[in-house]
């Protein structure tokens, strides 16, 4: 089941795939056993969303019989559970078994942000090699060098406030929503984009 968008969760990789990546967008983990027929009806459908959406967010999937220690640090109290993280925290658990639309409202409450659509538009870009046309704040972005990036798109702003299209603008709503709105990066940064804008 292993895809770009769906990643086996263990004890010893659990940090990278699920506290690192939701610094960058949504991760959802699924606790599921392979004993547990509900469980593996959700495993289905959560596998089907990760396809649909295609990079808007990450899948983690969690064998609770052979994490316990991970299932237990967690608190998974049951399976057909799953929980969304973002900027390293849980966000939402869902338990039980719930409607395909349920499980859509769900990922609609935390999916595209601005700074989601901006990251996986240009990581669609530079998978499919269109380096050239990528501005560099966006190679940043993707490469998590957000003090670089914040200096490359605050430097596009002052010369040019709706560069392409804004997207120089957006690059840097970007970098805010990944961040966390308390991050001491952003606030600087902030006052900086409304002084441009007014």
């Amino acid at each position: 089941m292993a895809t770009p968008y769906i990643r086996e969760g263990t004890a010893e990789n659990f940090a990278r795939p699920v506290r690192e990546n939701s610094r960058r967008g949504l991760v959802m983990v699924d606790c599921w056993s392979p004993a547990e027929d509900p469980s593996l009806d959700q495993r289905e459908i959560l596998a089907r969303r990760a396809e649909v959406h295609a990079g808007q967010f990450l899948l983690v999937t969690v064998t609770t019989d052979r994490e316990p220690s991970l299932s237990r640090e967690y608190g998974v109290r049951g399976i057909s559970s799953f929980k969304l993280f973002r900027h390293g925290k849980v966000v939402e658990e869902v338990r039980g078994m719930h409607s395909l639309a349920d499980y859509r409202k769900t990922l609609e409450r935390h999916l595209c942000s601005e700074g989601d659509q901006v990251r996986v538009a240009a990581a669609q870009a530079w998978q499919a090699g269109d380096t050239d046309r990528q501005p560099e704040a966006q190679r940043l972005l993707l490469t998590d060098d957000y003090v670089g990036c914040l200096d490359a798109v605050i430097g596009i702003l002052r010369r040019d406030l709706r560069w392409d299209g804004d997207r120089a603008r957006r690059a840097l709503l970007a970098v805010f929503d990944t961040l966390g709105a308390d991050h001491e990066l952003v606030r600087p940064c902030r006052s900086e984009l409304f002084r441009q804008v007014h």
